[in-house]
């Protein structure tokens, strides 16, 4: 593989998925409610609403795997979850992504400096270069 198609790779494992829709984010969240028949927030709009602008700041396969019953937070907590406990599972669901990306960012990095290191056979190019001036300069 080429550096050109390699390093075309690595961008495209570095790009997250985009964001959840506000359809996507809704569905989540109705999804979510849903799963909690019992439960009920002090403030049923403002709470809505901050789950609907969390969850809209995921790619849809997050929000669809956090606010799944089999695989999300309703099965793992018994009560309607905080902010803070939604956040910490779309976290802890996008950390492999997020380590991905960061991998592909670092080699990258690493293979561009390595194209702009001169080749051993360019090392020793310039360095006969500059010996033949050495030598032409001290019979001058």
């Amino acid at each position: 593989m080429d550096s050109q198609a390699s390093n075309q790779s690595l961008i495209e494992l570095a790009r997250l998925p985009p964001k959840a829709t506000a359809t996507q984010a809704a569905n989540g969240l109705r999804l979510l409610l849903g799963s909690y028949p019992a439960g009920k927030p002090s403030d049923p709009e403002i709470y809505a609403s901050a789950v609907t602008l969390l969850l809209a700041q995921y790619p849809a396969d997050a929000v669809a795997h956090v606010t799944h019953p089999l695989t999300g937070v309703a099965r793992a907590l018994k009560f309607l979850p905080s902010i803070a406990e939604l956040s910490a599972a779309l976290n802890a669901y996008m950390k492999p992504l997020y380590e991905e990306r960061n991998r592909a960012h670092r080699e990258r990095e690493r293979q561009r400096e390595n194209e702009s290191k001169p080749t051993p056979e360019e090392r020793e190019r310039v360095g006969k270069l500059m010996r033949d001036l050495s030598n032409k300069l001290r019979v001058a």
